[in-house]
């Protein structure tokens, strides 16, 4: 390391040298990035990220892009619309992001190693530096959220003011300020909740010049130092005014309804819900059924036929949570015990950085002792805060909080006892092996969980241009179902997929969104005015599991009288794709031509289905693009007869040939002491006839 330190010493005029530490960060980012994203690929924290990046992108139709995203300020909003209608084809709101973390870091790093240079070689520095980060970037690296990359960046940008200005570097300081506020713009709840850190680190920043403490001459250095100052407010008063605005825009008549409806929706799904047979009586006095109740807790509400603003008020107002007085008491007694357990979510990482406090305290004992129980207590406040008043504190707000905590303490720890390391090898590198051992597991419970568990391929993309294929089919999805929904669900990081028509004609029953104005006007365009009772339409398919596909029938049936079958049509790229049919068609009278040879039957374990075979032939020859459905009919002793679409039928083929048709009908369908008839039938633009004249008993 002296060796390393005295050739840098002797060429430090020469222009290279100035930017080895840039250098070697870049390096180190850039290397730390590409092992986390080869072995854990980037993802989202949830839904509401991957509909953002949609809805900027214009996956309904480019005419459909907008800037105007809830939770996102419209500036932000703005700029991101700009990218994507310039340079389609990539999840540009996520790569942002991406490149906001991996940037904090890497100025992160920077601060620490000027810090350490006093004390260490370069060499050390680096290393010492790049084995603490590591010991918890790449969970950071591999779920990302827009509240928790707004916490990450708006601190670094603000602490690299500050760096900037103690190291006069004007460009650094407004560099610190742009990262700031396009950080903040991301979500400024999550810049605000900072602010306290910052505050205590400008305030150690000003201790640090004061010779004794002293109010005057404090203030005088304060007074000094008001470019610092004042710029810093300006970036919070600028991001004030804009969500000021930005509220302002989405309080407009044109929102105004969605509002209403998204904040009853907020106060029934946002918070704990009660279990249905605790509040069935009052429930059903508002027409609620168990089945309902299970489709609106689990996000499924677009129909306001049924699931208005009024009825969400009226399921807030009968939840407990409405009617009892807070236990403060026993809810932070509950905060502590959760922190015990070591499999709650990111408890893990708040060990760590109890660990690094008191590190800190031992580097630095003079100091952070009064620094840190400050640092510590403000961070369970916050967090009991969201847990226990607000009552909701997702993961990605807690990750940007404690990165915060963490980054804080470190900037503000004087590291002079590391002079202690100075020519001990073996010392330093056990030293951080410990940190490597100690922490790693710690920062990175998330990556160690996820690593090697997803596959980077293009499924998502391919499943989006499957159903866009399909220009003439309404695919809906359901919330709270990840059953059938793989291809998609596990594709939320790929950058390629939000190309600007992809999904222009995929219907989401659920989410934040769910009633938006321009999304219904979308909706309408496609004759799609309430999804939930349009699920048995014609021409839409349901990409589901089996389980929430008979939720939807029994909505049907509770509330339209409609008596609906369903079968499986198509898996593509493990998406399973339902058909909900109504079994109160419209039949022509007159007979097709085609002869139905035989019937046959298998059980389909995967699926839990009767694949129910049927040979037909001497059919009327149909051609593909009449948009030809093709459905098999089961009519039981009693006349009761039931429609199921052909796997595959959206659009079959069936000429004079023999032809093999097989129906994937699930086992609820069918009772197995029940003979049934069976016939095929064809829905051409509409019509529904019978393709054989005549029909063959059959059962199981």
């Amino acid at each position: 390391m002296e060796k390393i330190k005295n050739i840098i010493w002797k060429n430090k005029d020469k222009n290279w040298i100035l930017y080895a530490d840039w250098m070697f960060i870049i390096v180190f980012a850039t290397g730390v990035y590409i092992f986390a994203a080869s072995t854990c690929i980037p993802r989202e924290f949830s839904d509401d990220d991957w509909g953002i990046a949609n809805y900027f992108a214009g996956v309904m139709g480019a005419e459909y892009a907008t800037p105007y995203n809830k939770f996102i300020n419209f500036i932000l909003g703005w700029v991101m619309y700009g990218i994507y209608q310039f340079l389609p084809g990539s999840n540009w709101f996520f790569i942002v992001q991406e490149l906001i973390v991996i940037l904090s870091f890497a100025l992160f790093q920077y601060m620490l190693i000027q810090k350490m240079k006093e004390y260490l070689s370069c060499g050390w520095c680096y290393f010492i530096t790049s084995v603490f980060l590591v010991s918890f970037e790449p969970s950071y690296l591999c779920r990302l959220s827009f509240t928790q990359t707004a916490a990450i960046g708006s601190i670094v940008g603000i602490c690299w003011m500050i760096f900037s200005y103690k190291n006069k570097s004007n460009r650094g300081f407004i560099f610190g300020i742009i990262l700031a506020f396009i950080s903040a713009l991301h979500r400024f709840g999550s810049f605000e909740m900072c602010l306290p850190f910052i505050g205590l680190y400008l305030l150690n920043f000003e201790l640090d010049k004061c010779k004794k403490f002293s109010l005057k001459e404090m203030a005088g250095n304060i007074l000094k130092d008001r470019k610092l100052y004042l710029s810093i407010m300006g970036v919070v008063c600028v991001c004030w005014v804009l969500g000021k605005w930005n509220t302002a825009i989405y309080n407009s008549e044109y929102y105004a309804e969605y509002n209403a409806f998204n904040a009853a929706r907020a106060s029934v799904l946002d918070y704990p819900k009660a279990p249905y047979e605790d509040i069935a009586e009052e429930l059903e006095a508002i027409g609620v059924s168990e089945n309902d109740y299970a489709l609106i807790i689990s996000w499924t509400i677009a129909d306001l036929s049924f699931i208005t603003t009024d009825l969400l008020k009226d399921i807030a107002a009968i939840e407990p949570k409405a009617n009892i007085e807070i236990d403060y008491k026993s809810e932070i007694e509950g905060y502590f015990d959760n922190l015990k357990d070591p499999e709650r979510i990111y408890n893990k990482l708040f060990y760590m950085a109890l660990i690094i406090l008191i590190l800190c305290m031992f580097l630095d004992f003079r100091n952070m002792v009064w620094y840190l129980p400050v640092l510590l207590t403000g961070t369970i406040i916050i967090e009991i805060y969201f847990t226990v008043v607000v009552k909701r504190y997702p993961s990605y707000v807690r990750t940007g909080l404690i990165f915060a905590l963490i980054m804080t303490a470190l900037l503000m720890t004087d590291f002079s006892k590391f002079q202690i390391l100075r020519g001990k090898r073996v010392v330093t590198i056990i030293a951080s092996a410990a940190i490597v051992l100690g922490l790693f597991p710690l920062g990175n419970d998330y990556y160690l969980s996820a690593k090697g568990t997803f596959e980077y391929n293009m499924d998502g993309l391919a499943m989006y241009q499957y159903m866009n294929r399909r220009e003439n089919d309404i695919f809906m999805i359901p919330t709270g179902d990840p059953g059938g929904l793989p291809a998609l669900r596990n594709s939320y990081s790929i950058f390629k997929e939000t190309q600007p028509g992809i999904m222009r004609h995929t219907v989401g029953l659920g989410g934040w969104s769910t009633n938006n104005p321009w999304v219904n006007e979308a909706y309408h365009s496609w004759g799609i005015d309430y999804p939930m009772s349009q699920t048995a339409d014609e021409n839409v398919y349901v990409l589901t599991s089996f389980a929430m596909a008979q939720r939807l029938q029994t909505y049907l049936k509770e509330h339209h009288d409609m008596d609906t079958s369903a079968s499986l049509t198509a898996v593509e790229y493990g998406t399973t794709i339902y058909k909900i049919t109504d079994c109160d068609l419209f039949i022509e009278e007159e007979k097709g031509c085609g002869i139905i040879n035989r019937v046959g039957y298998s059980f389909d374990e995967t699926y839990n289905t009767y694949d129910i075979t049927i040979n037909v032939s001497n059919c009327e020859p149909t051609e593909r693009g009449d948009s030809n459905r093709v459905f098999v009919s089961l009519t039981d002793e009693e006349d009761n007869t039931q429609y199921f679409m052909v796997f595959g039928g959206n659009d079959l083929n069936i000429d004079e040939k023999s032809n093999e048709l097989v129906v994937k009908i699930p086992t609820f369908f069918i009772e197995n002491d029940m003979e049934y008839t069976v016939n095929v039938l064809t829905q051409v633009d509409g019509i529904n006839r019978y393709a054989c004249k005549n029909g063959l008993k059959f059962s199981l």
